[in-house]
């Protein structure tokens, strides 16, 4: 709990969480519960154990001020920080992974103060000076700082590993400056891949269900970027054959890449995933876990807000007929910073070792790598599935 404001009184209560001394039998925390109380005692306290950690979609909302975000920023990275020290110290393990996301909050919600081009700054609040990890920094230094401090633990856990340790330090992505926003279905209709239904008027909902015209509608878009067919079969509604379902593919993913914002280009990437992702779930299923095709936004782009849960925006046209609105739009939100929905060479993910690595095959780094290379460190066997080789370490 935390005391936001006296005059008139306000009080933010986090989610209650799981003591991870004494965890219900229904929702364990760790593995073995017996776990729970040994970091307790390292930590020498409890430590949050639900939710997503650090106060960011309450900063983004407003719900509480930025230097209370910070605080818990500073709080968060403190506990973290010192079971994996405390951890490292055991010595009785052959394996010992710890996740670090502080880097990942502050950029969500700084970049604004660090992105001078961005909808969202204001160069008096950039300027204004905070307490950051007991240094005075200005907003605009947030990300930078956050870094110099993971920067330290690297450094701390570096000194404490033995001349046989191999220490991987990896990240699954980077991060751009989110300032304008794709309204993805928009788009689509736009393109004629989505049809909206005749009899809108100006009340009418800007949902999927409400709004579009399955019978002539070929794709939709519902999350960060994901496309989806109306496949006949699938869809309660589907019209697209699979026999269709290639060319229409290959024709969305044309119109994307030439897609531009005035005379910017927006559309960095799109991964076709049927025959890029196989797995034991079959493309044209229900269980199968991808999209039909994965949209890769420019750096300072995203989907916009309201793409994430498939809505559109409508806007009233000639003689009040109801018209898709505008592709794009500014992202004023302070979630100011971003991954999601862009190209992945645009946010591509950090990769270190203490020792001299490379791959087998001589292809790029890939996050791929982790999961073979840290099962042959340990002498595991790999699973048939992986798609990469183990590194080779040196």
């Amino acid at each position: 709990m935390r005391v936001v404001k006296d005059e008139p009184f306000e009080l933010y209560v986090d989610s209650l969480h799981i003591d991870p001394e004494h965890q219900a039998f229904w929702q364990p925390v760790t593995e073995p519960r017996s776990f729970g109380k040994d970091l307790v005692e390292l930590n020498g306290g409890p430590f949050e154990t639900l939710g997503w950690g650090c106060m960011t979609n309450q900063q983004k909302d407003e719900l509480v001020p930025v230097d209370v975000f910070l605080e818990d920023i500073e709080f968060t990275h403190g506990y973290r920080r010192r079971l994996t020290m405390e951890m490292l110290k055991q010595r009785d393990w052959r394996l010992l992974f710890s996740v670090f996301t502080v880097t990942d909050r502050v950029q969500h919600i700084l970049y604004r103060c660090y992105d001078r081009l961005h909808p969202m700054h204001d160069a008096e609040e950039a300027a204004q000076k905070v307490t950051f990890f007991g240094e005075e920094i200005t907003l605009a230094d947030a990300v930078p700082a956050i870094y110099r401090q993971m920067d330290r633990v690297v450094g701390e856990v570096m000194a404490q590993l033995a001349p046989e340790d191999t220490l991987l330090l990896c990240a699954d992505h980077g991060f751009t400056s989110y300032r304008r926003g794709l309204v993805v279905n928009n788009w689509l209709a736009q393109e004629g891949f989505l049809a909206l239904k005749t009899d809108l008027n100006a009340t009418s909902q800007r949902s999927l269900s409400a709004a579009i015209d399955w019978s002539r509608t070929e794709a939709y878009s519902v999350g960060l970027g994901m496309v989806y067919l109306n496949l006949e079969g699938r869809e309660p509604q589907g019209i697209v054959t699979r026999d269709e379902a290639p060319a229409l593919l290959a024709r969305v993913q044309e119109r994307f890449l030439a897609l531009k914002d005035g005379e910017v280009a927006a559309g960095a990437s799109a991964r076709i995933m049927p025959g890029f992702y196989d797995g034991p779930e079959a493309w044209g299923t229900l269980e199968y876990p991808c999209a039909d095709l994965m949209l890769g936004l420019a750096e300072y782009y995203r989907v916009a807000w309201t793409s994430v849960s498939g809505n559109l925006r409508l806007a009233e046209g000639d003689g009040g007929r109801i018209v898709v609105g505008d592709l794009f739009e500014d992202n004023d939100s302070l979630w100011s910073g971003d991954h999601a929905s862009n190209d992945p060479n645009v946010v591509t993910g950090i990769f270190f070792a203490n020792r001299k690595v490379r791959t087998s095959d001589g292809a790029p780094f890939s996050v791929l790598d982790i999961a073979p290379t840290v099962l042959g460190l340990v002498g595991a066997p790999a699973a048939a599935e992986f798609d990469r080789p183990t590194l080779v370490v040196e």
